[in-house]
């Protein structure tokens, strides 16, 4: 066997019988004339290839045969790419004017909006609001889009409420970009024979359940107010809520979130929204008032009465009986509700900055608030609300994060 057949085989057993015919020994292969080309031996370079492992983007795979195989990630990729996944598009909408209402207006996007969306301005100058917006509870981002255009209160209104306290169980996380809000007021509301509401949040309000993030936001000439309190001797209001004021009349529920939402109609012991007991020889007592609610007035013939307790934000409800009487003690910043009655009468604490309710016992005033007025002068006063977040107010369990500038916003938290 030649040389050549065994360097080209790497195996003595085999013969490579074209180069080896006509070579008479292995001693003189050298001298051998050249073979012709299509007479020498080839080489096959031959890489045995295995099948090939899968790629995976996701943590499962999927074999589709010996030499194919899948992820549940890329077919995920691939459904969402042609339309198929079932999560809805988040949809741009598009503010154009600068008017309180109506078609392109600010109002009417954060109405339509819907969660994952982007309301974004196209327009400059003041949006100046008639009424407060639309309570937020979606995921949104509201952005000016180098427009900086600004939202004012009018003095009047506070812009924007995030969140719903916790009420649905969800989370609200929206966005604020590039945008000025100014001229902004958040206040309480009026306590008439009952607490008076808190102001929180002059600018926003964020909720136990609002994830606020700001962007390059200004804030200008916002403040928050405390409610005040008339003396009315004789009447039983619900108290005031945050910015709802509390209806002069008896019998009367408590006021809502806003200016302008008084309650005037009767409730039950034990509703909601702080609703009126009235009449009735035996024990009565005012609804606690909900979220942002005074607690109701409690009123009847003869017999203990005491007022609501007001919710977060709510002034007390006011007591007014033959017997003996309570004013229901203020929510937090909430005053406390009045008393009035033909025998021990004792004014309802303030919650944290609320004054308490006055009548013969005084009653106490929250942190930083007065007591109620006493020593039987006969008012039945209920205490004041607090003011505080002159800028922005985050209830407990709400978050704020700020991205690049935020001027001129004073942070209230609770």
């Amino acid at each position: 066997m030649c040389r050549t057949c065994i360097t080209v085989h790497r195996n003595p057993r085999l013969r490579h019988r074209a180069h080896c015919a006509g070579v008479q020994s292995a001693n003189d292969a050298s001298r051998s004339p050249a073979l012709p080309r299509s007479l020498r031996p080839r080489l096959f370079m031959t890489t045995r290839l295995r099948p090939p492992s899968c790629l995976s983007i996701g943590q499962t795979s999927l074999r589709l045969g010996a030499r194919r195989c899948a992820t549940l990630a890329s077919v995920a990729v691939m459904a969402s790419f042609f339309g198929l996944s079932g999560a809805a598009r988040a949809a741009t909408l598009v503010v154009t004017s600068t008017a309180d209402s109506g078609a392109g207006s600010l109002r009417g996007a954060i109405a339509s909006a819907t969660s994952g969306d982007t309301i974004l301005f196209q327009v400059s100058g003041t949006i100046t609001l008639l009424s407060a917006l639309p309570i937020i509870t979606k995921n949104i981002t509201i952005d000016g889009n180098g427009n900086n255009p600004t939202i004012s209160g009018a003095g009047t209104y506070r812009p924007f409420f995030i969140g719903d306290a916790g009420t649905t169980g969800s989370t609200y996380s929206v966005t604020l970009k590039s945008l000025t809000i100014a001229n902004a007021v958040a206040q309480g509301g009026a306590g008439l024979g009952s607490g008076a509401g808190a102001g929180l949040g002059g600018a926003i309000f964020v909720s136990s359940n609002g994830a606020l993030t700001l962007s390059n936001v200004a804030v200008s000439n916002t403040q928050a107010k405390g409610g005040g309190v008339v003396d009315n001797f004789g009447e039983v209001g619900g108290g005031g809520g945050v910015g709802g004021k509390s209806y002069p009349l008896t019998p009367a529920g408590a006021g809502g979130l806003f200016v302008g939402s008084d309650a005037n109609s009767s409730g039950t012991a034990g509703g909601p929204s702080g609703g009126v007991h009235n009449g009735g020889s035996g024990p009565q007592t005012g609804g606690a008032g909900g979220f942002a609610s005074g607690g109701g007035g409690g009123s009847s013939g003869g017999g203990p009465v005491a007022g609501g307790a007001g919710g977060f934000g709510g002034g007390g409800g006011g007591a007014n009986a033959g017997g003996a009487t309570t004013g229901g003690s203020g929510g937090y910043g909430g005053g406390g509700g009045s008393a009035a009655g033909l025998s021990t009468s004792t004014g309802g604490a303030g919650g944290f900055g609320g004054g308490g309710g006055g009548i013969t016992a005084a009653g106490r005033g929250g942190f930083g608030a007065g007591n109620g007025g006493s020593g039987g002068t006969g008012s039945n006063s209920g205490g004041g609300g607090l003011g505080a977040g002159g800028a922005i107010f985050v209830q407990s369990g709400g978050t704020v994060a700020v991205q690049g500038d935020l001027s001129n916003a004073l942070t209230h938290s609770r």
